[in-house]
């Protein structure tokens, strides 16, 4: 079964009032409302001056890209963007390691996500030893959630994968999580979510982006060393 999954662990299952950074988070997320409330009101003014085609939604329009262009973020920005994306990541790694559900849930996904994967790989995955993948294999298969068969690439390993049952409770699970999510967000509007996604995605492809040209060349190291 090959197909893009969606993390919704951690947060989904645990209470962000109980984060010992909290009154820092409150401050990141005022921060980052205003920063998305000003993306927004930009976006309106583009679209109505779009739309309209009014001579002054144009010239505001170019006046804003003519101060934006070589803006960059501060080194604040930036510290505020990193602390935000570290809570945010400890408490979903946290409740993804010590929440029932949401452990089994990214387990379930990460199976899901592969048509038989292996032991290994599945701790690769979760960054976890190979070892406790074992136990907890053992206990989706016997609570009829995985189906375990001998890999006849490797005698020494096997393959798991979902059984319907298996699927049910991944679909269930991942219905639980977004109605989680749902609630965080319940009074935010809803260009707001979409921002923060079309921003996190952003923020991915950058991320990708600079990897890429900072990656060594293949090759070996000396072989543009001329021989004595």
């Amino acid at each position: 079964m090959n197909q893009r999954t969606t993390t919704i662990t951690g947060i989904g299952q645990t209470d962000p009032t109980d984060e010992p950074v909290a009154n820092s988070r409150t401050t990141n997320t005022a921060t980052a409302r205003t920063t998305l409330n000003w993306v927004l009101r930009f976006v309106i003014t583009f679209s109505i001056g779009f739309m309209t085609g009014s001579t002054l939604g144009v010239q505001l329009i170019a006046s804003i890209n003519y101060t934006l262009k070589d803006m960059k973020a501060s080194r604040d920005d930036v510290r505020s963007m990193v602390a935000a994306l570290f809570v945010t990541n400890a408490a979903l790694d946290r409740a993804r390691r010590q929440k029932k559900g949401a452990s089994t849930l990214s387990l379930l996904q990460v199976i899901a996500a592969s048509a038989g994967i292996r032991p290994t790989e599945i701790a690769a995955a979760q960054d976890v030893h190979p070892s406790q993948v074992t136990r907890q294999v053992r206990e989706l298969e016997s609570a009829g959630l995985v189906r375990v068969t001998a890999d006849p690439a490797d005698g020494r390993s096997c393959r798991v994968t979902l059984t319907s049952g298996g699927v049910k409770e991944w679909e269930r699970l991942t219905a639980e999580g977004l109605d989680r999510f749902a609630s965080f967000v319940a009074d935010w509007e809803p260009e707001e979510v979409r921002m923060l996604t079309l921003l996190l995605e952003k923020l991915e492809a950058s991320k990708a982006a600079v990897t890429a040209r900072q990656r060594p060349r293949a090759g070996r190291r000396w072989a543009g060393i001329a021989p004595d």
